[in-house]
């Protein structure tokens, strides 16, 4: 095994190539001791980056009690002393991924196939007993999940652990298979989430922009003769054009403010991990955007009187559709007996809202016909 010479503080430069190599070898991540490097953990790849040096240091203090320590120094140097084989080869990947996660922008997916490839190797240099023990563990997450590959895998554990201490021959195969199964699923998740992630961003800039189209075109394509009492309608100096545009901003805000009461209510009762914090919090600042635009969309069809439905009376009643529309599109939709792509088909509207229906042109005989219905 290697060995590190702790008490030599002599300069490097007058160390011999192997002395230098053993100095090195307890070199200690720049991000532990560097103040330039903390993670501030709000993103998704920032998180991703503080579990891959979680884990990293965690495989390199495993190797530190079998006597094999990580070292930066020259390719040459780094595989002189008693490694041998696979030693090498744990020591030359766990280097490329400590050089990696200490870079600035770091390529995250390929340092963690670096560290699943060490922890595959480290399992033909673990103690017999120590397979056993991984060997169930493992079992146990493969179990956790309905892939039929990943059930197979942990059958064929489980019958290698059942036989005989003499006849456990493909414990370490297996162990190899297990872990490199995990491992790609895990792979697959983050790269999933951060798909997810880049699609929330495109989403989020397509629809500030809609919102920002449709503030712009509704003074020239909605009615706004339709009633009465517009706010700003007696300012002096507004031409049809600006009037339109400030009220427009009202309903815009309003749609806006609905959707964001929503959101807080919904952050307000619900708990979220660290993992899909990122995620929700590009959720919560999409939803007032789609708010505001489905908002404007209303607003622009109903003041042609477009939908029988609904009985515009005056600009109060567009408030009301405007911040109903921001908290929740499906009671709306339910409203007009429209349905929603993504609403259930077992879905019912409040009866805290069922008296939005007021609005309509409906008489109370038939009112009271469709509430028995």
């Amino acid at each position: 095994m290697a060995i590190f010479l702790e008490g030599d503080l002599s300069p490097i430069e007058n160390l011999s190539p192997i002395e230098q190599s053993q100095r090195q070898l307890a070199d200690v991540p720049q991000w532990l001791i560097n103040g330039k490097q903390p993670i501030k953990i709000g993103s998704y790849q920032s998180y991703f980056l503080y579990k891959l040096r979680t884990r990293y240091v965690e495989i390199e203090a495993d190797l530190r009690t079998i006597g094999i320590f990580i070292s930066k120094a020259d390719s040459t140097d780094r595989l002189q002393g008693s490694m041998v084989g696979i030693q090498k080869e744990i020591v030359y990947l766990l280097m490329i991924a400590k050089e990696g996660l200490e870079k600035e922008n770091p390529d995250l997916i390929s340092i963690s196939n670096v560290l699943d490839l060490v922890s595959r190797y480290k399992i033909w240099m673990d103690k017999y007993e120590l397979n056993i023990s991984q060997a169930q563990l493992l079992s146990i997450r493969l179990r956790q999940s309905t892939n039929p590959e990943a059930i197979g895998i942990a059958t064929l554990i489980e019958n290698e652990i059942s036989k005989p201490s003499d006849n456990r021959l493909n414990i370490k195969g297996l162990l190899d298979e297990a872990l490199g199964w995990l491992n790609r699923e895990i792979i697959n998740i983050e790269i999933n989430n951060g798909l997810q992630i880049q699609r929330l961003k495109l989403l989020r800039k397509w629809a500030l922009i809609l919102v920002l189209t449709f503030t712009l075109i509704a003074p020239i394509t909605a009615n706004f003769s339709i009633v009465n009492n517009w706010p700003f309608q007696n300012l002096a100096n507004l031409n049809y054009y600006t009037f339109g545009l400030v009220n427009t901003i009202g309903i815009v805000a309003i749609g806006a403010a609905g959707a964001f009461f929503s959101g807080l209510l919904q952050v307000r009762s619900t708990k979220i991990s660290l993992q899909d914090y990122q995620e929700n919090m590009l959720k919560l600042q999409l939803k007032p955007l789609v708010g505001s635009f489905l908002a404007t969309v209303i607003f622009i069809i109903l003041s042609w009187q477009i939908l029988p439905a609904i009985k515009i009376e005056n600009v109060g009643t567009f408030i009301f559709i405007s911040f109903l529309c921001g908290y929740s599109e499906r009671y709306f939709l339910k409203m007009l007996e429209l349905k929603s792509d993504y609403e259930p088909d077992n879905y019912a509207v409040p009866k805290s809202l069922s008296s939005f229906h007021d609005l309509s042109n409906i008489t109370p005989q038939e009112k009271t016909e469709k509430d028995k219905k």
